[in-house]
């Protein structure tokens, strides 16, 4: 099941009150109401996803006008997301939201399937709703910057990292995001800087190593490039991110070296990976070998 479910199931658990008055206010069907909303989350914790969900339907049947379905709809949501239609969920979020627009974590979710789905536009309106609601959020911020990154609105994505940063001068996740975006301004100097330091200052973090070799590696400079991935499995011990096999495959499927890339691409699958992030990687190798050799005089 979704992460993302459990903070809305607690919020169930801390406003059951609400659902089970709201179910119980004498309306036809109220204690069958109740029943099911029990039941939903009794098979939530038994780790029961299906039962969870025709309880959940059951009870919007039985009471669809509960002032507390809205909470209802957003777990239900979750549950539809994890069997793996996102696009049933977005519809649920949004009758949620029609019934309790100023709930941050439903609009949250919702923005978060929009933008997995590729419907950037509206994810970037909910994420402006988000940042509007919540000002000072760097999560909020950060997401709008990472919808920003896919539109490559760079100068807005440069805009709210920054407003991070005078927060929160030390954000580390938010200064590696600010290299890669002066990387994609055309300022490589600076963000090689800034990822040095970082590196420097925690050299225990993956992120920082991970974005200077991509650095380096659109720049051509293999070597440089194959040591900060070493540098990064070397660190992880026996537990190694399939990230890192994807990203020294690319670095060696770029300099021909394709022996080499399968074995990484295969250790990537035993990692984690799965075939949509191994054809992009080979896709992302392609594309920079194309660029390296057009600037070869």
């Amino acid at each position: 099941m979704n992460v993302l479910a459990r903070p809305l199931a607690t919020i169930i658990v801390a406003l059951m009150p609400l659902l089970l008055a709201s179910a119980q206010s004498g309306k036809e069907g109220g204690e069958a109401y109740a029943g099911c909303v029990v039941r939903y989350f009794d098979y939530y914790e038994a780790g029961k996803p299906d039962s969870a969900e025709l309880m959940l339907r059951q009870a919007l049947e039985l009471s669809p006008e509960a002032e507390g379905n809205f909470l209802l709809l957003g777990n239900l949501a979750e549950l539809v997301v994890a069997r793996g239609d996102s696009l049933e969920a977005v519809e649920l979020l949004s009758e949620a939201l029609n019934r309790q627009p100023q709930v941050p974590e439903l609009r949250e979710r919702r923005a978060d399937l929009l933008s997995d789905l590729g419907q950037l536009q509206s994810a970037l309106t909910d994420y402006d709703e988000l940042v509007s609601m919540a000002p000072s959020s760097e999560i909020y911020r950060y997401k709008r910057v990472l919808t920003y990154e896919k539109l490559r609105l760079w100068s807005a994505a440069e805009e709210d990292l920054k407003r991070i940063l005078a927060r929160n001068a030390e954000a580390y996740l938010p200064r590696v995001k600010l290299a890669e975006v002066y990387e994609r301004e055309g300022r490589p100097l600076e963000a090689e800087k800034l990822l040095s330091y970082l590196i420097e200052q925690q050299p225990a973090m993956a992120p920082a190593y991970r974005a200077r070799a991509r650095l380096l590696m659109r720049q051509g400079r293999k070597s440089d490039a194959l040591a900060d991935v070493r540098e990064i499995i070397r660190r992880s011990g026996k537990r190694v991110d399939a990230e890192e096999y994807l990203l020294r495959g690319e670095i060696w499927l770029i300099y021909g070296e394709e022996e080499e890339a399968e074995r990484d691409f295969a250790r990537a699958v035993e990692a984690g990976a799965t075939p949509s992030m191994l054809a992009q990687a080979r896709e992302e190798a392609y594309q920079i070998k194309k660029k390296i050799i057009n600037k070869i005089p």
